[in-house]
């Protein structure tokens, strides 16, 4: 391995890889913290989840997903209108 340029590693040191690389899958956090030994996914979360940063924008792309299905319609013509009124009146709403 020295000759190869490889740094050497113990087994153990592979669990930041595997934690790593699971998150990046999308793996539930509780599942990678119970395959790793730790009571809580905590640990998980705070080691682990500031290396994963891309993680977010798919988290907030699956939250508007469900969020907009659920969402119920708003007629949007009425409420762009009121909002007209207020400004052209110039007067707070009672």
């Amino acid at each position: 391995m020295k000759r190869a340029g490889i740094r050497a590693r113990k087994a153990y040191q592979s669990r930041h890889t595997y934690a790593c690389w699971a998150l990046s899958a999308g793996a539930n956090p509780t599942f990678i913290a119970s395959q790793m030994g730790h009571s809580s996914a905590s640990m998980v979360y705070n080691v682990y989840g500031a290396w994963m940063p891309e993680c977010s924008v798919t988290q907030v792309a699956m939250l508007n997903n469900v969020l907009n299905a659920r969402a119920p319609d708003v007629p949007q013509s009425d409420q762009e209108d009121e909002i007209k009124l207020y400004f052209q009146n110039d007067k707070a709403y009672p």
